[in-house]
């Protein structure tokens, strides 16, 4: 990240040398490396939110969607796709959408595989949870775009941005009821919006990679501090119908933390959650607002630390 964003600095900042690459204009940094030369940044913006914003909606101004060789570089584009999303990430909210309408718009007029590999970059980039920018709020615009274009792939947008919005990052996570492996009938609605952060995790008894975060949730020292200092609950549901497999299974969980078992048409069928994999994972605040989703490597355990 930090040779992305010396590059990114360099290139917007500075007049740099440019190669022609048939009509895109490409500077070449003291690494070597290729990229679009972005706009120069008025002096007039001052703060890192102003400057940033800028080049994202510049961004692929100097790209050129109709030579289909850089257009099937696929090194380069996702090089500059990486620093587009990083300089999205620095950018008000208001241009995040205006941005990535203007990069589609571009794409979409010079030619269907220009379109394409935009949204397979966006895709690829920010849809999938082990992305390092794995971002749905940012995906959404994306799907959006698509969901309005009129061709073969409208219908899966739609339905994409239809999933996304449930449950959201900055929204209130839909309420259902489970049984826990006490017997006990419960709400996620018990545990949110008093005070006190919540692991909400999705997961399957006979899902490895589940039963492996669960392992390394127990065993980090710190969560498990704050957990016992009630600074933290965490809530595992099984949403499925194999209940014997789960009573089978719930005793290799962690004894402190809330188990339970929700019928999968309730949750699924229902598309209260939509669940694509496991470990689903949603981080709620205090508030009961959802701040972090779908995510289970060090995003998840570095947001549980900063508790």
């Amino acid at each position: 990240m930090k040779s992305i964003l010396k590059s990114i600095i360099c290139a917007a900042f500075s007049c740099a040398c440019v190669a022609g690459y048939a009509q895109a204009k490409i500077v070449v940094d003291s690494e070597g490396n290729r990229m679009l030369q972005m706009p120069a940044v008025p002096a007039t913006l001052t703060s890192p939110q102003e400057r940033a914003s800028y080049v994202a909606e510049r961004f692929w101004d100097n790209m050129d969607f109709n030579d289909s060789v850089l257009v099937a570089d696929r090194p380069f584009m996702e090089q500059q796709f990486a620093n587009f999303v990083f300089m999205l990430s620095l950018s008000g909210d208001s241009i995040r959408e205006l941005s990535i309408n203007k990069c589609l718009d571009a794409a979409a007029a010079a030619s269907g595989r220009a379109y394409d590999t935009m949204l397979t970059l966006g895709d690829d980039y920010l849809a999938k949870p082990w992305s390092p920018s794995y971002d749905e709020n940012l995906y959404l615009p994306f799907m959006a775009y698509a969901a309005r274009h009129n061709d073969d792939f409208s219908v899966v947008a739609q339905s994409r941005y239809d999933d996304m919005m449930k449950n959201r990052v900055g929204s209130t996570p839909a309420d259902f009821a489970f049984a826990t492996r006490e017997g006990k009938s419960q709400r996620l609605s018990d545990f949110t919006g008093h005070g006190t952060p919540v692991l909400l995790i999705f997961y399957d008894p006979s899902c490895d990679d589940c039963h492996e975060l669960i392992r390394k949730l127990s065993s980090d020292r710190d969560i498990s501090r704050k957990f016992s200092d009630g600074k933290l609950n965490i809530v595992a549901v099984y949403a499925g119908d194999e209940e014997q497999q789960w009573r089978a299974d719930y005793s290799s969980i962690n004894p402190r933390w809330t188990v339970g078992l929700a019928p999968l048409e309730m949750i699924d069928e229902d598309e209260l959650y939509i669940i694509p994999f496991t470990p689903s994972t949603y981080l709620i605040d205090g508030a009961g607002k959802i701040v972090l989703k779908n995510v289970y490597d060090d995003r998840l355990f570095d947001a549980l630390h900063q508790l």
